[in-house]
């Protein structure tokens, strides 16, 4: 799964840019892959990629639902990874 998700955000990065709101939505989509690897530290980095873009989107926002599904993805790696604070 890992291979093709990275293969996607590859292509939407170079596509449509670091920025764009599917970009970010790729980078979620590897996040919670390497969750589920054990991977806590690269899929939080990803998570946190996908939240900034949301966040600086003037489509989106950080009132957005996605930064809020975004928010919720990095909950889950701290509680996976026993970060709990």
């Amino acid at each position: 799964a890992l291979r093709y998700y990275t293969r996607a955000l590859d292509i939407r990065e170079s596509m449509l840019g670091p920025d764009h709101p599917d970009t970010a939505r790729a980078l979620s989509n590897c996040g919670i892959v390497w969750q589920k690897l054990g991977a806590f530290d690269k899929a939080f980095e990803c998570h946190g990629r996908a939240l900034a873009i949301v966040e600086r989107s003037q489509n989106l926002g950080p009132e957005h639902p996605d930064a809020s599904r975004t928010l919720c993805d990095l909950g889950d790696v701290n509680d996976d990874a026993g970060r709990y604070e």
